[in-house]
C-alpha cells in the first residue's frame, strides 16, 4: 500500500497587493497549526464520525470517494481533471491517469487513483484547512479495519505549495496552467500562471482536460509540449470544444465522464474569492486580538477596509475577462450548480449567464456560504457596506442583492437605509 502525507491540491489563488498588511498566523490569535478548526464541513464531518453518527463507507477507493462526496453534499458533475505532474502525489497522476477533483462552494476533494484523497475546505477561523483520506485502507473483501477511516488534519505538510507565494503567503488555494511534456511533466523554462476569472481563456486550463465547448475561443486544455520551449504560436484546435475525455483516459475509473469547462471556471472564481477572503479576515482578526477586547479606532477600522476593498471588487467580477461566444457545459454541472441553492432566491445569485460572462448578476454566490456568514462580526460588516457602496448606481443589482442576499448582507443595509428600492423594482428583480 502506497500512502501520502502531501495535500497539493492543485486550485487557485491570488498574490495580494504588494503593501498589504503582513499577519503572521502562526501566532496569536490564529495559531494556524495548533487551533482545532471546528467550524468548516470536514471537521463537522469528522466530529459525526467521532460521535458514531455516520462513517465513510464502500468497498472500493471509488465507492469511498463517492460516499465521502455524498457526505459533504458535493456532485460528482462538478469533476475536473488534471493531468500536470503538479502535486505531491505527481507519481500516480500522468495524461493516462489524471487527478480528479470533485467541489461545492466551501470544499475541494483531489482523488488519485491508489492514492490518497486530498482535500480543502474554507475555514471561518483558520481561512483553508486541509485534509487528507486514505481510502486505500481495507479494501480487500476480507480484510476490515479495526476503527473507521478518518480525515486526517495537515497543519504543516500542505503549506509548501498551499501557504507560499502563489497563495499570497497565506493557507490558500492555486489553481495553475502550465505546459506538460507528453508524460504530464510541466516545462519549467517554458512558463506557467495562476488562473482566475481575470485571465484570458487562450492561458487557461495548461495540464488540464476540458470538455464542453466554446466556439472560437482557445485555451490550453489537454496541450503537450513536445520539447523544452513552447512555440510562438500553439494550435490546439483538435483539443477543444470536446464534448468527451480523450480515448487515452478510462473514464470508467472516475465517477463522471467528463472534465467541464463551466466547472473549471467557476472552480478559479471560487478559489481566489476565498484567498482575498482569508487576508481580510486574517487582518480583520488581528487587529481585534490588538484592540484587547475594545472598539476599534478609526486608523484600524480603515485596514480593514483596505483588506476587503479587492476582495469586493473580486465578488463583483471587475475586471473579468469577457467571453466572445457562448460556453456550454459537456456535462450536468450548470443544472447541478444552480439547483445547489438553499433556498430559490438564493438561485438568483447563481444563474448563469455563459454568453459574454460568467454569471447574470455580478456579485458571487459565496456571500451565501456558511465560510462567509461566519466570519467576524466587524468583518461582514465592512464588507457589507463595500457591497452596498458598489452598487449604488445599479439599482436593478440593489434589489437582487436584497432578495438574495444572505441576512448579515441584507441587515446591513437595512441598518444604513442605504438608497431604499422602491417594491415595483424589488419584485421586477425577483417575481414571485
Amino acid at each position: 500500500m502506497i500512502r501520502y502525507f502531501g495535500c497539493c491540491l492543485l486550485l487557485s489563488c491570488l498574490a495580494h497587493l504588494a503593501d498589504a498588511q503582513v499577519v503572521n498566523w502562526e501566532n496569536d490569535p490564529i495559531r494556524y497549526s495548533k487551533r482545532v478548526a471546528k467550524r468548516n464541513p470536514v471537521a463537522r464531518l469528522q466530529a459525526a464520525i467521532d460521535a458514531g453518527h455516520t462513517q465513510i463507507d464502500g468497498d472500493t477507493p471509488l465507492e469511498r470517494v463517492q460516499s465521502l462526496l455524498n457526505q459533504l453534499d458535493i456532485h460528482t458533475s462538478s469533476q475536473v481533471l488534471v493531468f500536470s505532474k503538479t502535486s505531491l502525489q505527481k507519481t500516480q497522476v500522468s495524461p493516462q491517469t489524471p487527478r480528479a477533483i470533485y467541489f461545492n462552494d466551501e470544499v475541494f476533494v483531489g482523488y488519485v487513483q491508489a492514492g490518497v484523497v486530498e482535500i480543502a475546505a474554507a475555514d471561518p477561523d483558520l481561512g483553508v484547512v486541509f485534509y487528507t483520506l486514505d481510502v486505500e485502507l481495507a479494501v480487500e473483501p476480507d480484510v476490515k479495519s479495526a476503527e473507521p477511516i478518518r480525515l486526517e488534519r495537515q497543519a504543516n505538510r500542505c503549506l509548501g505549495c498551499h501557504g507560499a507565494a502563489r497563495t499570497g503567503g497565506k493557507p490558500g488555494f492555486q489553481v495553475r496552467s502550465v505546459f506538460p511534456s507528453p508524460d504530464g511533466k510541466p516545462v519549467i523554462r517554458a512558463g506557467s500562471s495562476l488562473t482566475t476569472h481575470r485571465s484570458p481563456l487562450q492561458k487557461r486550463w495548461g495540464g488540464w482536460y476540458v470538455t464542453g465547448q466554446h466556439g472560437e475561443q482557445h485555451h490550453l486544455g489537454g496541450y503537450l509540449l513536445d520539447g523544452k520551449r513552447r512555440p510562438a504560436v500553439i494550435d490546439n484546435r483538435q483539443r477543444e470544444n470536446q464534448t468527451a475525455l480523450p480515448s487515452c483516459v478510462d473514464a470508467s475509473a472516475y465517477l463522471a465522464p467528463t472534465s467541464d469547462i463551466t466547472a473549471l471556471m467557476v472552480m478559479e472564481h471560487q478559489v481566489e474569492a476565498y484567498n482575498l477572503l482569508t487576508h481580510a479576515n486574517f487582518v480583520s482578526q488581528h487587529l481585534q486580538w490588538l484592540a484587547g477586547g475594545q472598539d476599534l479606532n478609526a486608523a484600524q477600522r480603515e485596514k480593514i477596509v483596505e483588506a476587503v476593498q479587492p476582495l469586493v471588487t473580486y465578488l463583483r467580477f471587475a475586471d473579468e475577462t469577457p467571453l466572445t461566444s457562448p460556453v456550454k457545459g459537456a456535462g450536468d454541472f450548470t443544472c447541478t450548480f444552480t439547483d445547489a441553492a438553499c433556498s430559490p432566491k438564493q438561485r438568483l445569485l447563481r444563474q448563469f449567464d455563459l454568453e459574454t460572462r460568467l454569471f447574470k448578476n455580478q456579485l458571487s454566490y459565496l456571500v451565501n456560504s456558511e465560510t462567509f456568514a461566519n466570519v467576524p462580526a466587524v468583518l461582514q460588516e465592512v464588507i457589507a457596506r463595500e457591497i452596498w457602496d458598489s452598487v449604488a448606481d445599479d439599482p436593478d443589482l440593489a434589489a437582487a442583492i436584497a432578495t438574495a442576499g444572505p441576512p448579515w448582507l441584507v441587515k446591513q443595509r437595512q441598518a444604513d437605509d442605504v438608497f431604499p428600492i422602491p417594491p415595483a423594482r424589488f419584485e421586477r428583480a425577483f417575481p414571485d
